[in-house]
């Protein structure tokens, strides 16, 4: 697989909404974001799809599209990050051509619904991406973002050396206590509980591998289309959504279980090297 480049000072940093619009109506976190990037000396170029806030999406997915490709395509950009999640990502692949995005390795970064590009990048244009913060949820926090979460992504995508071990946070949070929409969470800084636990082995051991995954409902959705790369000999990670029913609610346990059942019952998990949960 193709690793891009890595990202070094000075460097411009694309934000893309492949997505969810919801960039307009949180418009303070854009720019949060954006000023935590230039603070740390990169430049950022923000697309027309973040501006945009249609019915279901942030526009429509031949837009969308277009930002995906020009971005990748544009030779100062080094990194792509994108605004948020969503439900629409897969409505963007039709559009997109991997033989040009194959031609052009950029590192792109996001979660959630961003899941779908993840492993479309991987299967179509045998692109490394990485799986981490986005714009509005990590970038845009305010005073600043959690130095866990920003540590962790340059080590990644800016140092020339190995990742190495990746240390549990020693604390966590939930978003029950913020309120974009009121920009409560400008004016609060967001509260943070002890992670006394670590991590929890349930099987401990070594393991060698690809790592690939994502979102677990999101990746679901792939299998059966030539969107989803192979799995098997992979070390296979999975993350859960927030709840539909409810913006502060989890993903329940029930469904989370349903989805790890198909992915026995399809085989994925009798031939992965590993599984890690968050």
């Amino acid at each position: 697989m193709q690793r891009p480049p890595r990202l070094r000072v000075g460097d411009v940093v694309a934000f893309v909404a492949p997505a969810s619009g919801i960039a307009v109506p949180a418009a303070h976190r854009l720019e949060q974001g954006k000023r935590y990037f230039e603070s740390q000396g990169y430049v950022v170029k923000i697309f027309p799809s973040c501006y945009q806030n249609g019915p279901y999406s942030s526009c429509s997915p031949e837009e969308r599209a277009t930002d995906i490709m020009q971005a990748f395509q544009d030779p100062q950009v080094k990194a792509i990050v994108c605004t948020i999640g969503g439900l629409t990502s897969h409505e963007l692949l039709e559009h997109l051509d991997f033989s040009i995005l194959a031609r052009h390795p950029t590192i792109f970064c996001g979660f959630s619904d961003i899941t779908t590009m993840h492993l479309a990048l991987q299967a179509q244009a045998n692109l490394v991406t990485f799986y981490g913060p986005s714009v509005l949820c990590q970038f845009g926090e305010f005073p600043a973002p959690l130095t866990y979460t920003t540590d962790a992504f340059f080590r990644t995508v800016a140092s020339s050396n190995v990742v190495g071990d990746v240390l549990p946070s020693s604390t966590w949070s939930d978003d029950k206590s913020i309120n974009w929409f009121t920009k409560a969470d400008m004016t609060s800084i967001r509260p943070m509980k002890p992670n006394d636990a670590g991590y929890e082995w349930l099987r401990p051991g070594a393991a060698t591998g690809r790592l690939l995954g994502g979102c677990l409902p999101v990746l679901l959705n792939l299998f059966g289309t030539k969107y989803m790369p192979s799995l098997v000999d992979c070390i296979l990670l999975v993350e859960t959504p927030e709840s539909e029913a409810a913006f502060d609610k989890g993903f329940s346990m029930d469904m989370a279980n349903q989805c790890l059942g198909v992915l026995r019952m399809n085989g994925t998990l009798q031939h992965l090297r590993g599984l890690v949960v968050g």
